[in-house]
C-alpha cells in the first residue's frame, strides 16, 4: 500500500477559505518516497483572510497577490490530477494521511475541489489521521504517554503536531506551519509512532478511544 501526506495552509478555519499553500508527498510502506506536488496558490480578489490564520500560518499575504503563482483553479487541477494519477497505477488502496485532517484539511480540500469544478471523490484513496494514530499509541503504550506528558503543562495540546514532535525529539524549534515542513514532520511522527506499535497503514479508525487529554 502506498500513503500521501499532505497539508495545507489556508485563509480561515472554515473551509469556504483558500488554500495557500499545498504539499502531497507520496512514500510507500517503508517511509520510501516516490513523488511529490508542492505548490503556492494566488489569492482570489474575492477572499478576506481571517487574521487568526494569518497569525498562525506566517503567510506572507502581498506575495500571494503578485501574479506569480498558479490560480485556485489551476493548483485544483493539479492536485486532482497528481492524485488521480497516484492512485490510478496503485495496485490497492491509498492512503491520504495528515495531522488533524478529519476535522480540518479533507474538507477544506474537497470544497476547494467541488468548487473549482473537481470531483473529490477519487477512486481508492482512504483516509487516515496521525492524531488518531497517536491517540491510539497514547493509550496502548505507556513509553509513547511518558513520553507526551513528559514536559507538557496543563494547558498545552497533548496532540498537537508541535508537541508531539517536540517530545518525540525531532522538533527542536517552533513549528513553522508551512506544508511541505508540516508534511515532512507529519511522516516523521508516522515512523516514530509505528516504533510505538501503531502502523498507520494497517490502523482502523474505528478502534480508537478518546483520552481525556488535549
Amino acid at each position: 500500500m502506498k500513503a500521501i501526506f499532505f497539508d495545507l495552509e489556508t485563509t480561515s478555519l472554515n473551509p469556504i477559505g483558500q488554500i495557500l499553500n499545498y504539499s502531497f508527498i507520496e512514500v510507500d510502506h517503508n517511509y520510501v518516497k516516490h513523488s511529490e506536488l508542492s505548490g503556492k496558490i494566488e489569492l482570489c480578489h474575492t477572499q478576506i483572510p481571517d487574521v487568526g490564520a494569518i497569525r498562525a500560518n506566517c503567510i506572507d499575504i502581498d506575495d500571494h497577490m503578485q501574479g506569480k503563482y498558479d490560480s485556485e483553479y489551476a493548483a485544483m487541477g493539479k492536485i486532482h490530477r497528481y492524485l488521480s494519477k497516484v492512485c490510478g497505477k496503485s495496485n490497492g488502496s491509498v492512503l491520504l494521511v495528515g495531522q488533524n485532517i478529519h476535522r480540518f484539511d479533507i474538507h477544506f480540500l474537497r470544497t476547494s475541489m467541488i468548487r473549482n469544478g473537481f470531483n473529490p471523490y477519487i477512486r481508492n484513496i482512504m483516509y487516515a489521521d496521525t492524531k488518531f494514530t497517536s491517540k491510539k499509541a497514547f493509550i496502548e503504550n505507556e513509553q509513547f504517554r511518558e513520553l507526551l506528558l513528559k514536559d507538557a503543562e496543563e494547558s498545552t495540546r497533548i496532540f498537537s503536531l508541535e508537541h508531539m514532535c517536540q517530545s518525540l525529539g525531532f522538533l527542536t524549534e517552533s513549528q513553522q506551519h508551512e506544508s511541505r515542513a508540516d508534511v515532512l514532520l507529519t511522516i516523521e511522527l508516522s515512523k516514530k509512532i509505528w516504533e510505538h506499535g501503531v502502523d498507520i497503514f494497517a490502523y482502523d479508525a474505528c478502534e480508537v478511544k478518546n483520552p481525556k487529554v488535549g
